[in-house]
């Protein structure tokens, strides 16, 4: 909480990805964006109906001065809602075959700031963190070095 708030007061965009205590005390500071996956959003949110809906949920953490929330969703792909209550689904990539998710989560967050860092787009950034983090997943344990990330399967683009 301190941290999230001293930064943010400081001027900087942060990113919350954590889970527990730590993302209970940080989500306190309101950060600009926080990346739970699915089992630390139950975690996070009053579930008193059990079917409570993606969205209603993502809300509630909206509602406490979140501003962007994106849930990573596994094999069902991303979801975003940002600030305006723009919603958009990114489905999983089917053709990837994950070998192992080590750093897929870290290699995804880091790779949002760098779309945001660069002007883009939250939407652009997000399709680019998918993109990383599919790449991430086909390789043993947490490699530094990710070899022709920019070109997927022929694609040049996002």
């Amino acid at each position: 909480r301190t941290w999230v708030g001293a930064c943010r007061d400081a001027g900087a965009r942060v990113f919350l990805d954590a889970s527990g205590g730590a993302f209970e005390l940080g989500l306190e500071a309101k950060p600009y964006l926080v990346k739970p996956n699915e089992v630390e959003l139950a975690t996070l949110v009053e579930n008193s109906d059990a079917a409570r809906s993606l969205e209603s949920s993502v809300k509630q953490l909206q509602d406490r001065g979140v501003k962007n929330v994106v849930v990573s969703l596994g094999e069902k792909g991303v979801f975003l809602r940002d600030s305006q209550g723009h919603t958009v689904s990114f489905p999983a990539d089917h053709r990837v075959q994950a070998v192992d998710t080590t750093a897929a989560g870290d290699s995804f967050t880091a790779a949002m700031a760098y779309g945001l860092s660069n002007g883009w787009q939250l939407t652009d950034a997000v399709k680019l963190a998918v993109r990383v983090s599919n790449i991430v997943v086909t390789r043993k344990g947490a490699q530094a070095s990710i070899p022709n990330m920019w070109e997927v399967e022929g694609e040049s683009s996002l």
